[in-house]
């Protein structure tokens, strides 16, 4: 694979995951009620719920930046990955009962209700993910400077 592609794809995954991170953090810690109402719609007690609505865009946050150091790339990845498998499987027990309560997966920006579409926008961030970790930790690093910087 050529210099020039075999950097893309990694970048381009980088890019997306941490621009969908950053804003679903942002529109979460935004309205912390609404997160702790949808984590209760999707079955978590409220004491478990309250909780979670500061801690969950702080996760998502912590997952954005350090998916723009190289340093610091591949364990972003790892945390956006093991997110991505945990609102995956809530997602499809929620659909497996029946249930399809709004995903407010961006806070108010979406709040369509749960489906397929929930599933596929997941699968393909994951994957994102996924090839990112697959790089490993060297690999992961190597793909270059900071994403808000870029050397000439």
């Amino acid at each position: 694979m050529p210099a020039m592609e075999s950097t893309l794809l990694p970048l381009l995954a980088r890019l997306l995951l941490t621009a969908v991170f950053l804003v679903a953090a942002a529109a979460k810690w935004r309205d912390p009620s609404g997160v702790a109402e949808t984590l209760v719609a999707f079955g978590l007690p409220e004491p478990v719920a309250w909780p979670l609505r500061r801690v969950l865009p702080a996760l998502e946050l912590g997952v954005a930046l350090a998916l723009i150091l190289p340093q610091t790339v591949w364990w972003g990845a790892i945390g956006a990955l093991s997110l991505l498998l945990i609102f995956t499987i809530a997602i499809a027990a929620n659909l497996a009962r029946g249930s399809n309560p709004p995903c407010n997966c961006f806070g108010q920006i979406s709040s369509k209700p749960l489906g397929a579409g929930s599933l596929a926008r997941n699968g393909v961030l994951a994957l994102a993910a996924a090839f990112l970790v697959a790089l490993g930790p060297l690999g992961a690093a190597s793909l270059g400077t900071c994403l808000l910087y870029t050397s000439p």
